[in-house]
């Protein structure tokens, strides 16, 4: 996705100087940055140091960005959590493989701000979900295991 247009970077995206270090041991916390590359991330750290990036703000890059956790899921519980430009309803559904709803839940984000939501899937069956957050015509889309005893 490219970035918005408010978003404005002074310098350069990356230089030999400064090389990426995909193992380097960053936290797992979520505070999105948004990355000369027109990429969000997790935090500062995985920009830096993980991607070698030099210019990044605070944010994401676009009007929506989730960040979940575990992947696979399992005890029924997937923590989620957002960042938006804009307050408002974000739609969350989970599909099986062939493309049937399995789940669903609306849930209020509040604007730039992150938030942690926890949904108890333990009534979805063992195995793969698309998961699709949509808000404003935006939409996220992954693939999630979940493994339900």
């Amino acid at each position: 996705m490219a970035r918005e247009a408010s978003a404005q970077f002074f310098g350069p995206c990356k230089d030999s100087t400064h090389l990426a270090q995909p193992t380097y041991s960053c936290p797992i916390y979520y505070d999105p940055y948004c990355a000369c590359d027109g990429k969000t991330y997790r935090n500062d750290c995985v920009a830096y140091y993980q991607q070698g990036l030099l210019n990044f703000t605070q944010g994401g890059c676009g009007a929506l960005d989730v960040f979940f956790a575990p992947n696979p899921i399992e005890m029924g519980t997937i923590n989620l959590n957002f960042y938006v430009k804009q307050q408002g309803v974000i739609n969350v559904n989970f599909y099986d493989p062939l493309g049937f709803l399995k789940y669903s839940n609306v849930i209020y984000a509040p604007e730039g701000v992150t938030r942690d939501y926890y949904f108890d899937v333990s009534s979805l069956k063992t195995g793969i979900y698309i998961l699709q957050f949509r808000k404003d015509g935006e939409q996220k889309v992954s693939k999630v295991f979940i493994y339900n005893l």
